[in-house]
Protein backbone atom coordinates (compact mmCIF):
# COMPACT_ATOMS: atom_id res chain seq x y z
CA UNK A 1 0.00 0.00 0.00
CA UNK A 2 1.47 3.45 -1.13
CA UNK A 3 1.87 6.50 1.24
CA UNK A 4 -0.55 8.32 -0.42
CA UNK A 5 -3.13 5.24 -0.63
CA UNK A 6 -2.64 4.99 3.59
CA UNK A 7 -3.69 8.87 3.63
CA UNK A 8 -7.00 8.43 1.86
CA UNK A 9 -7.68 5.19 3.17
CA UNK A 10 -7.15 6.88 6.76
CA UNK A 11 -8.89 9.95 5.16
CA UNK A 12 -11.94 8.51 4.70
CA UNK A 13 -12.32 6.20 7.55
CA UNK A 14 -11.92 10.01 9.98
CA UNK A 15 -14.73 11.75 7.95
CA UNK A 16 -17.07 8.76 7.97
CA UNK A 17 -15.94 8.81 12.15
CA UNK A 18 -17.42 12.87 12.00
CA UNK A 19 -20.60 12.16 11.42
CA UNK A 20 -20.84 8.40 12.87
CA UNK A 21 -18.28 7.70 16.00
CA UNK A 22 -17.09 4.08 16.15
CA UNK A 23 -18.65 1.88 18.81
CA UNK A 24 -16.15 1.70 21.92
CA UNK A 25 -15.70 -1.94 21.75
CA UNK A 26 -16.03 -3.99 25.12
CA UNK A 27 -12.60 -4.76 26.66
CA UNK A 28 -11.35 -7.22 29.44
CA UNK A 29 -8.78 -5.53 31.82
CA UNK A 30 -5.60 -5.86 30.98
CA UNK A 31 -2.11 -6.35 32.56
CA UNK A 32 -0.54 -4.94 29.39
CA UNK A 33 -1.51 -1.82 27.37
CA UNK A 34 0.40 -0.74 24.05
CA UNK A 35 0.36 2.70 22.56
CA UNK A 36 1.31 4.87 19.76
CA UNK A 37 1.63 5.43 15.87
CA UNK A 38 1.67 2.90 12.63
CA UNK A 39 5.31 2.08 14.46
CA UNK A 40 3.96 0.39 16.82
CA UNK A 41 0.59 -0.95 15.20
CA UNK A 42 2.68 -2.43 12.28
CA UNK A 43 1.00 -1.82 9.26
CA UNK A 44 1.49 -4.89 6.73
CA UNK A 45 4.23 -6.66 9.41
CA UNK A 46 3.25 -10.20 9.31
CA UNK A 47 -0.51 -11.06 10.46
CA UNK A 48 -3.32 -8.38 10.32
CA UNK A 49 -5.18 -7.64 13.27
CA UNK A 50 -8.86 -8.50 11.51
CA UNK A 51 -10.82 -7.18 15.48
CA UNK A 52 -8.65 -3.66 14.76
CA UNK A 53 -10.55 -0.96 13.30
CA UNK A 54 -9.09 -0.97 9.37
CA UNK A 55 -7.40 2.70 9.33
CA UNK A 56 -5.56 1.45 12.46
CA UNK A 57 -3.31 -1.06 10.23
CA UNK A 58 -2.74 -2.94 13.13
CA UNK A 59 -0.61 -6.39 13.66
CA UNK A 60 -0.93 -9.79 15.36
CA UNK A 61 2.89 -9.81 14.85
CA UNK A 62 4.10 -5.92 16.23
CA UNK A 63 6.01 -5.83 18.91
CA UNK A 64 3.45 -5.63 21.85
CA UNK A 65 1.60 -8.62 20.23
CA UNK A 66 5.11 -10.51 20.21
CA UNK A 67 6.51 -8.79 23.50
CA UNK A 68 2.90 -10.00 25.72
CA UNK A 69 3.61 -13.93 23.70
CA UNK A 70 6.57 -14.43 24.71
CA UNK A 71 5.85 -12.80 28.87
CA UNK A 72 1.62 -14.55 28.46
CA UNK A 73 0.52 -11.39 28.96
CA UNK A 74 -3.12 -9.90 28.59
CA UNK A 75 -2.85 -7.48 26.22
CA UNK A 76 -4.80 -4.28 25.07
CA UNK A 77 -3.20 -3.16 21.99
CA UNK A 78 -4.66 0.62 21.21
CA UNK A 79 -1.86 1.59 18.42
CA UNK A 80 -3.48 3.01 15.58
CA UNK A 81 -1.34 3.98 11.81
CA UNK A 82 -1.56 8.25 12.06
CA UNK A 83 -2.04 8.75 15.94
CA UNK A 84 -0.39 12.15 17.23
CA UNK A 85 -0.47 12.45 20.97
CA UNK A 86 -3.37 13.97 21.08
CA UNK A 87 -4.59 10.70 20.01
CA UNK A 88 -3.36 9.35 23.10
CA UNK A 89 -4.67 11.77 25.30
CA UNK A 90 -8.09 13.89 24.21
CA UNK A 91 -8.94 13.45 20.76
CA UNK A 92 -10.97 10.80 19.36
CA UNK A 93 -8.73 9.25 16.10
CA UNK A 94 -11.28 7.80 13.21
CA UNK A 95 -13.90 8.18 16.56
CA UNK A 96 -12.30 5.88 18.37
CA UNK A 97 -11.70 6.60 22.40
CA UNK A 98 -8.21 8.15 23.25
CA UNK A 99 -5.61 5.59 23.49
CA UNK A 100 -5.00 5.96 27.21
CA UNK A 101 -8.37 4.92 28.35
CA UNK A 102 -7.29 1.84 27.75
CA UNK A 103 -4.91 2.36 31.04
CA UNK A 104 -6.32 1.95 35.07
CA UNK A 105 -4.75 1.29 38.42
CA UNK A 106 -4.48 -2.29 37.54
CA UNK A 107 -2.29 -2.36 34.13
CA UNK A 108 1.70 -3.42 34.86
CA UNK A 109 2.98 -2.61 31.48
CA UNK A 110 2.64 0.42 29.39
CA UNK A 111 4.69 1.21 26.25
CA UNK A 112 4.20 4.20 23.73
CA UNK A 113 5.96 4.28 20.59
CA UNK A 114 4.50 8.42 19.36
CA UNK A 115 5.65 11.23 17.74
CA UNK A 116 6.54 10.99 14.25
CA UNK A 117 3.41 11.89 13.28
CA UNK A 118 3.56 14.77 15.82
CA UNK A 119 6.68 16.23 13.55
CA UNK A 120 5.61 14.78 10.17
CA UNK A 121 8.15 12.27 9.91
CA UNK A 122 6.61 9.88 7.91
CA UNK A 123 4.14 12.26 6.13
CA UNK A 124 7.29 14.16 4.88
CA UNK A 125 9.52 11.57 3.75
CA UNK A 126 6.01 10.12 1.79
CA UNK A 127 5.63 13.94 0.12
CA UNK A 128 9.17 14.63 -0.90
CA UNK A 129 9.60 10.91 -1.97
CA UNK A 130 6.17 12.01 -3.88
CA UNK A 131 7.29 15.10 -5.51
CA UNK A 132 10.91 13.57 -6.41
CA UNK A 133 8.78 11.38 -8.79
CA UNK A 134 7.30 14.64 -10.43
CA UNK A 135 3.77 14.53 -8.43
CA UNK A 136 3.52 18.72 -7.57
CA UNK A 137 0.73 18.24 -5.00
CA UNK A 138 2.78 16.43 -2.76
CA UNK A 139 4.30 19.16 -0.76
CA UNK A 140 6.33 18.57 2.46
CA UNK A 141 6.00 20.77 6.05
CA UNK A 142 7.37 24.62 6.18
CA UNK A 143 10.80 24.61 8.34
CA UNK A 144 8.66 27.51 10.42
CA UNK A 145 6.04 25.12 11.08
CA UNK A 146 8.04 21.97 12.17
CA UNK A 147 9.90 24.26 15.22
CA UNK A 148 6.32 25.14 16.46
CA UNK A 149 5.35 21.44 15.83
CA UNK A 150 8.58 20.17 17.78
CA UNK A 151 8.03 22.42 20.57
CA UNK A 152 4.29 21.15 20.68
CA UNK A 153 5.48 17.77 21.04
CA UNK A 154 7.63 17.91 23.65
CA UNK A 155 4.82 19.71 25.74
CA UNK A 156 2.27 16.36 24.86
CA UNK A 157 4.97 13.97 25.44
CA UNK A 158 5.32 15.20 28.99
CA UNK A 159 1.84 15.68 29.66
CA UNK A 160 1.03 12.01 28.22
CA UNK A 161 3.15 10.34 30.29
CA UNK A 162 2.31 12.28 33.59
CA UNK A 163 -1.46 10.82 32.68
CA UNK A 164 -0.26 7.51 32.25
CA UNK A 165 1.96 7.48 35.83
CA UNK A 166 -1.40 9.08 37.24
CA UNK A 167 -3.75 6.36 35.46
CA UNK A 168 -1.61 3.18 36.35
CA UNK A 169 0.88 4.52 39.33
CA UNK A 170 2.47 0.91 39.56
CA UNK A 171 2.71 0.44 35.95
CA UNK A 172 6.31 0.16 34.27
CA UNK A 173 5.83 2.63 31.43
CA UNK A 174 8.15 2.06 28.51
CA UNK A 175 8.71 4.80 25.60
CA UNK A 176 9.95 2.99 22.57
CA UNK A 177 11.09 5.75 19.92
CA UNK A 178 11.30 4.85 16.07
CA UNK A 179 13.00 1.94 13.93
CA UNK A 180 16.34 3.76 11.69
CA UNK A 181 14.71 4.47 8.35
CA UNK A 182 17.54 5.85 6.19
CA UNK A 183 21.51 5.16 6.10
CA UNK A 184 24.03 7.14 7.99
CA UNK A 185 24.89 8.25 4.57
CA UNK A 186 24.22 7.80 1.07
CA UNK A 187 21.71 7.13 -1.49
CA UNK A 188 19.70 4.26 -2.76
CA UNK A 189 17.70 4.82 -5.66
CA UNK A 190 16.76 1.60 -6.40
CA UNK A 191 14.60 1.53 -3.09
CA UNK A 192 13.70 5.46 -2.58
CA UNK A 193 13.76 7.96 -4.94
CA UNK A 194 15.29 10.73 -2.09
CA UNK A 195 17.96 12.69 -2.81
CA UNK A 196 21.30 13.27 -0.36
CA UNK A 197 19.73 15.95 0.75
CA UNK A 198 16.73 14.98 1.17
CA UNK A 199 18.29 12.31 3.75
CA UNK A 200 20.38 14.74 5.37
CA UNK A 201 17.39 16.91 6.37
CA UNK A 202 15.18 13.85 7.37
CA UNK A 203 18.01 11.86 9.60
CA UNK A 204 18.69 15.58 11.12
CA UNK A 205 14.37 15.12 11.92
CA UNK A 206 14.55 11.72 13.34
CA UNK A 207 17.76 12.20 15.18
CA UNK A 208 16.16 15.72 17.16
CA UNK A 209 13.03 13.22 17.51
CA UNK A 210 14.82 10.66 19.44
CA UNK A 211 16.86 13.01 21.38
CA UNK A 212 13.19 14.81 22.44
CA UNK A 213 12.02 11.34 23.16
CA UNK A 214 15.09 10.44 25.34
CA UNK A 215 15.10 13.63 27.42
CA UNK A 216 11.22 13.72 28.15
CA UNK A 217 11.21 9.73 28.99
CA UNK A 218 14.35 10.46 31.63
CA UNK A 219 12.56 13.67 32.91
CA UNK A 220 9.66 11.43 33.68
CA UNK A 221 11.02 8.38 35.01
CA UNK A 222 10.17 6.03 32.43
CA UNK A 223 12.45 3.16 30.92
CA UNK A 224 13.60 4.06 27.20
CA UNK A 225 14.28 1.32 24.75
CA UNK A 226 15.84 2.44 21.77
CA UNK A 227 14.67 0.93 18.46
CA UNK A 228 16.26 3.40 16.50
CA UNK A 229 19.74 1.83 18.30
CA UNK A 230 18.39 -2.22 18.14
CA UNK A 231 17.73 -1.86 13.99
CA UNK A 232 20.80 0.64 12.96
CA UNK A 233 22.61 -1.34 9.84
CA UNK A 234 19.29 -2.59 8.62
CA UNK A 235 17.62 1.02 7.00
CA UNK A 236 16.46 0.34 3.49
CA UNK A 237 19.48 0.91 2.10
CA UNK A 238 21.21 -1.84 4.24
CA UNK A 239 22.28 -5.80 2.41
CA UNK A 240 19.19 -6.58 5.13
CA UNK A 241 16.60 -4.03 5.59
CA UNK A 242 14.13 -4.10 9.03
CA UNK A 243 12.09 -1.35 7.15
CA UNK A 244 10.25 -1.49 3.84
CA UNK A 245 11.51 1.03 0.67
CA UNK A 246 9.42 3.12 -1.35
CA UNK A 247 7.58 0.95 -3.39
CA UNK A 248 8.98 -2.56 -2.12
CA UNK A 249 5.80 -5.13 -3.06
CA UNK A 250 4.13 -7.37 -0.54
CA UNK A 251 1.89 -10.39 -1.73
CA UNK A 252 -0.01 -10.04 -5.07
CA UNK A 253 2.77 -7.18 -5.57
CA UNK A 254 0.97 -4.69 -3.70
CA UNK A 255 3.54 -1.95 -2.27
CA UNK A 256 4.07 -2.55 1.46
CA UNK A 257 3.83 0.46 3.71
CA UNK A 258 6.49 2.49 2.76
CA UNK A 259 9.55 3.54 5.03
CA UNK A 260 7.68 1.77 8.40
CA UNK A 261 9.48 -1.45 9.92
CA UNK A 262 9.25 -4.90 8.51
CA UNK A 263 8.91 -7.68 11.24
CA UNK A 264 12.49 -8.59 11.98
CA UNK A 265 12.47 -4.78 13.56
CA UNK A 266 9.54 -6.17 15.54
CA UNK A 267 11.14 -8.86 16.21
CA UNK A 268 13.93 -7.11 18.34
CA UNK A 269 12.26 -4.79 19.54
CA UNK A 270 10.05 -7.53 21.44
CA UNK A 271 13.50 -9.31 22.30
CA UNK A 272 14.84 -6.43 24.12
CA UNK A 273 11.71 -5.45 26.08
CA UNK A 274 11.52 -8.91 27.26
CA UNK A 275 14.87 -8.16 27.96
CA UNK A 276 15.38 -4.94 30.03
CA UNK A 277 12.03 -5.79 31.68
CA UNK A 278 11.97 -7.68 35.39
CA UNK A 279 10.71 -10.62 35.10
CA UNK A 280 7.86 -10.12 37.48
CA UNK A 281 6.14 -7.13 36.12
CA UNK A 282 3.81 -6.87 39.79
CA UNK A 283 7.37 -5.40 41.24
Amino acid sequence: MTGLAMILLAAAWQAAAATAPAPEPVRTPAAYVALGSSFASGPDVGRPDSTAPPPCFRSLDNYAHKLAARRHLSLDDRSCGGARTPDLTTHRQFGLPPQMEGVGPGVRLITVTIGGNDVSYLGDLGAISCRNQGVSSCTPTPDETLEARFTTLRASFTDLLAQLRTRAPGARIVVVDYTTVLPDQGVCPDRSPLTEADMTRARARAERLNRLTAEVTAAAGATLVRASTLTAGHDICAPHPWVNGWHDPGPGGRALAPYHPRIEAMEAIAAELDRVLPRDLGH
